[in-house]
């Protein structure tokens, strides 16, 4: 995986929410906005800010979960 910050992407078909096994967020696309090596030799974690395609498609219930965790940030 070699992405760089401000890269397009989307998240293939069938992958599910690594905080939440049992939601699906195939086709939810934004842009990356960092990259963590913290945990190598696995893949880094991106970090993503969803585009207004994706946000409208959001059920609500996961925006009040990402913001309660602090999943989200203000960039």
């Amino acid at each position: 995986m070699n992405f760089h910050i401000g890269d397009p992407v989307r998240v293939k078909a069938g992958v599910r929410d690594p905080d939440d096994p049992n939601f699906d967020i195939g086709g939810w696309q934004g842009r990356v906005t960092d990259i963590s090596h913290a945990n190598e030799p696995q893949e880094p974690t991106i970090g993503l800010a969803w585009d207004s395609l994706t946000l409208k498609v959001m059920p609500q219930q996961s925006i009040e979960r990402y913001e309660r965790e602090r999943l989200v940030s203000s960039q």
